[in-house]
């Protein structure tokens, strides 16, 4: 045993030792919950609004079901009904799988140069 265990051990001779609290991050935050609901009352109103798809694909006349948010959903621009795209859930994914095609569309915008 070395010098610092025994050191360490003599020190805490008869001492109970203190039960740690666990401290468990809460899954969504406050902020963020209202914004979800406040979120879910605007996309449905903004699909009605916009019942066809927007992805710009030539030949693309699908009913559109998704939301794309073409500058991210971080901060205000989660809300930011100005960057959302009423989408098809096909259109959506192929936005997702080819970013430099959705980037030329006007699908996504860059979000480095804010």
């Amino acid at each position: 045993m070395s010098y610092l265990d025994e050191r360490r051990e003599h020190i805490n001779k008869g001492r109970p030792k203190a039960e740690k609290k666990k401290h468990w991050l809460k899954p969504v935050a406050e902020k963020r919950k209202s914004q979800n609901e406040e979120y879910k009352i605007l996309r449905l109103k903004f699909l009605k609004d916009h019942p066809r798809c927007e992805c710009g694909r030539p030949g693309c006349v699908r009913i559109s079901v998704e939301v794309h948010h073409s500058g991210g959903r971080i901060g205000a621009d989660f809300l930011d009904t100005v960057k959302w795209k009423a989408i098809s859930r096909v259109c959506h994914r192929w936005a997702e799988e080819n970013p430099l095609e959705a980037k030329k569309l006007g699908l996504s915008v860059s979000r480095l140069n804010k």
